[in-house]
């Protein structure tokens, strides 16, 4: 503990100081100033904890500097000294939250006793406060916990069996809420991405946190933030008005946007997901999630429409996106291409074809795009991802030359893409096989199907019935058992053809999977499993 002695007589602060047993009392360092002017300029250079302060100094009195200190929060115990035993000083004293009032002469033991009960005060409200940002944290894990078990489906859809996990891990949280979800994802982190990246994900994550919390406390009984995927945040809270949730989302989004632009170096798009009973806020992850894998801009809000509006198009354009969306789902992207070129390149002497009509088609066509990669698992975002094309892209509304251009460009892409890409989780099985005796992380493996992690983790589960983690497991123990079968090559060197450096931890993953150690395996002393 730091104290800062304030008076106007130099004598009077040697005299406290004397008294001062600063090990027994527990007092690391005492500062000393002559007047509140050198007090305050103490308190902004140094932590102060306990200030021992004169009522009556010139120009501005000790009630006065303790009035700063309150304005200023800086949470500082404070004890007057005075040699007047006015009631009006006392009262004053008290109401600004002073510990104690001395009287001059200052007695040592009184001294001593005042000090020290201050500063167990305070070492008391310390820990206090320390007890609570570890339960709040602890909370926050919790909190985390129970919406990626939710969200990879190990806690069953039904509110019965959610109600039950939130009961076993005592959440705060009501089952019979609306919930909402609004999913920040930084899809531009700079020039030196690498390095950006480290210095700006925990400032994104603060920033997010605490406008999230101002938006979303007037309306919602609960929220949270936490990492999700790669470059996200996902934002819940929960309440009983889910309108106002979503507003508050909104409201959200755009402060949060409003800010990134002042102070921080990124650009992100905030998804805002309607509200849902808890039941359904997988699903509404889920969706938020297959948004931005298909979202074409790199900044701004997107919404979540459940059930889009059917667009007021003229029938003969209305038949033309049927034609065009059966013909992508043909693969006979080269044709529709050609098509849609052709079209436009004949709307430019069409009356009707005016500025409504032309942003009817914009949308239709952005539609179709984001249909076909989401069907097909085609990450859309990565068609702007190089500059030119992301020109292109923003160009594209403005005059039917513009749009054509885009068109001739996304749908090469997608062509080019398709060539080159399948199932993601084919795609994802086969990368494994390919690279089994090697280390294998998650981030590497969405990497290779241009998928996140979160959401190829979710698809392959259901495809699959196990995660990503447990088909590797398998498939490694899998070919061990293969290989001790069928060739004569030491145990260590099978448990390093199949990704494993560490023998111990080898032998005990084949122990668990086969009933066996590989010896016995080998020795055919096996059960019938191996």
């Amino acid at each position: 503990m730091n104290l800062l002695i304030v008076d106007d007589e130099i004598s009077s602060i040697r005299a406290v100081s004397h008294m001062l047993d600063q090990e027994t009392i527990g007092i690391d360092h005492c500062f000393t100033a002559l007047s509140a002017a050198e007090a305050r300029q103490c308190m902004e250079e140094n932590q102060i904890d306990l200030l021992l302060c004169d009522i009556e100094m010139p120009q501005q009195s000790g009630l006065e500097l303790l009035e700063w200190v309150n304005r200023q929060q800086l949470q500082i115990s404070c004890i007057y000294m005075t040699c007047y035993a006015e009631f009006s000083y006392a009262q004053k004293a008290i109401q600004l939250g002073s510990e104690a009032y001395l009287l001059k002469p200052i007695d040592p033991e009184e001294l001593k006793s005042v000090l020290t009960a201050a500063i167990q005060k305070r070492q008391a409200l310390q820990a206090a406060q320390s007890a609570s940002r570890l339960l709040a944290e602890d909370q926050d894990n919790l909190f985390h916990q129970f919406w990626q078990e939710l969200f990879y489906e190990e806690i069953p859809s039904n509110r019965p069996a959610i109600a039950a996990r939130i009961g076993q891990l005592g959440l705060p949280l009501d089952p019979a809420w609306y919930y909402c979800t609004c999913l920040v994802v930084v899809r531009n982190w700079g020039k030196d991405m690498e390095t950006t990246h480290r210095l700006n994900r925990y400032a994104v994550h603060n920033v997010v946190t605490e406008l999230f919390e101002g938006a979303a406390g007037p309306a919602s009984s609960f929220f949270t933030v936490f990492p999700f995927g790669q470059h996200g945040q996902m934002c819940i809270c929960g309440g009983e008005d889910g309108a106002a949730l979503f507003r508050c989302c909104r409201s959200f989004a755009e402060q949060y946007l409003s800010s990134e632009r002042k102070y921080l170096e990124v650009r992100s798009v905030c998804y805002l997901g309607q509200p849902t009973h808890i039941e359904d806020a997988a699903e509404e992850m889920e969706c938020l999630m297959r948004m931005d894998n298909s979202h074409l801009k790199n900044n701004g809000i997107s919404v979540h429409v459940k059930a889009e509006p059917a667009l007021p198009v003229e029938s003969d354009l209305e038949e033309r996106f049927q034609r065009w969306s059966g013909l992508l789902e043909d693969g006979q992207l080269e044709k529709t291409r050609t098509e849609i070129v052709a079209y436009l390149s004949s709307q430019e002497d069409n009356v009707w074809f005016n500025k409504k009509r032309f942003r009817q088609f914009n949308s239709r066509y952005s539609g179709l795009l984001t249909a076909y990669a989401e069907k097909h698992h085609f990450p859309l975002n990565q068609l702007t991802a190089d500059p030119q094309n992301a020109h292109c892209f923003e160009m594209s509304d403005r005059g039917l030359d513009n749009m054509a251009a885009w068109v001739e460009r996304s749908l090469s892409l997608l062509e080019q893409q398709a060539a080159a890409s399948d199932d993601p989780v084919q795609a994802t099985q086969r990368f494994i096989e390919e690279h089994l005796s090697e280390k294998l992380d998650m981030a590497q493996i969405a990497e290779n199907v241009h998928l996140n992690q979160d959401y190829l983790t979710r698809i392959f589960k259901r495809a699959t019935g196990t995660s990503i983690k447990g088909y590797i497991v398998n498939r490694r123990m899998e070919q061990a058992k293969l290989l001790l079968e069928t060739s004569h090559l030491p145990i260590a060197d099978v448990a390093y053809r199949v990704g494993y450096y560490n023998y111990t931890s080898f032998n005990r993953i084949f122990k668990k999977t086969y009933g066996v150690s590989p010896q016995s395996c080998r020795r055919g002393a096996a059960s019938p499993s191996c």
